[in-house]
């Protein structure tokens, strides 16, 4: 590739990484996020650019992807009563190599975000998604029962979220994998110190341990969150589990989480 078009193609890759971060701004409505979210897919479709490529370019200096602190509502509360999508913040930030720290407020909670633009975005949007998810399961098993006995929305729901972050640090744990496997073959390779794969594995490391940075000089004196579900209703909480191997986590471009939410 010549200076010229390694150039221009940097220039894309920039353009992207900057329609995402408009996509992460405060002070953009929620349709413009939407815009330029919808957009930057639409260039990574259109140039073919993957996660890869991007990843790689931030690790080079060609582009850069800062760390952000972004605070948002999260309706995971209902007056005294929490969202049970609170149960599934870990298995979230493992997936998405973001921190998050809950606010309680009195009538609502706040959740802060810390990682790298894009991720943060993917964060927000899962939360938003996975609770959309356990409405509408709940929902539709219960028109299926003659009865749901006492306790089953929460014994339901609990299963359901605690399966949904199982499966989000499974996955997370095989991408990992994944790139230790591909990094572990490069240095089988004389031209290791090139490789794509070894390139990647330290950028991610450097990434995760950047977020990990900005997160404890953020909050330096952070406590543990209580956070548990209600288990006494076997049949829900039976039905609630397999609810949560049903959910999708693809994101449809220009989409909403309701739509995205179940397969």
């Amino acid at each position: 590739m010549t200076t010229t078009t390694q150039t221009n193609r940097d220039k894309i890759l920039e353009r992207i990484a900057n329609l995402r971060a408009r996509a992460e701004d405060d002070g953009s409505s929620e349709s413009e996020a939407m815009f330029a979210l919808k957009r930057a897919n639409d260039m990574m479709e259109a140039y073919e650019v993957s996660e890869v490529e991007l990843a790689l370019a931030e690790e080079e200096g060609r582009i850069t992807i800062e760390v952000v602190q972004r605070r948002v509502s999260s309706r995971i509360r209902n007056g005294n009563q929490r969202h049970k999508v609170q149960l599934a913040l870990y298995g979230i930030e493992q997936f998405t190599a973001t921190k998050v720290v809950i606010h309680n407020g009195w009538s609502d909670d706040e959740l802060t975000w810390v990682g790298d633009k894009p991720d943060v975005e993917m964060a927000i949007y899962l939360v938003e998604m996975i609770s959309h998810a356990l409405d509408q399961e709940y929902e539709r098993w219960k028109r299926t029962q003659l009865g749901v006995g006492r306790g089953a929305k929460a014994s339901f729901q609990t299963a359901m979220a605690y399966r949904i972050s199982s499966r989000l640090q499974d996955m997370a744990r095989e991408k990992q994998t994944e790139r230790r496997r591909a990094a572990e073959e490069a240095r089988a390779l004389p031209d290791a110190s090139k490789s794509t794969a070894l390139v990647l594995v330290d950028a991610m490391e450097a990434k995760e341990e950047e977020v990990l940075t900005t997160f404890k000089a953020a909050f330096p004196k952070l406590g543990k969150a209580r956070i548990g579900g209600s288990m006494n209703n076997g049949n829900a909480y039976n039905a609630g589990r397999q609810a949560g191997d049903r959910v999708n986590f693809g994101r449809p471009v220009g989409g909403s989480a309701s739509r995205a939410a179940l397969a």
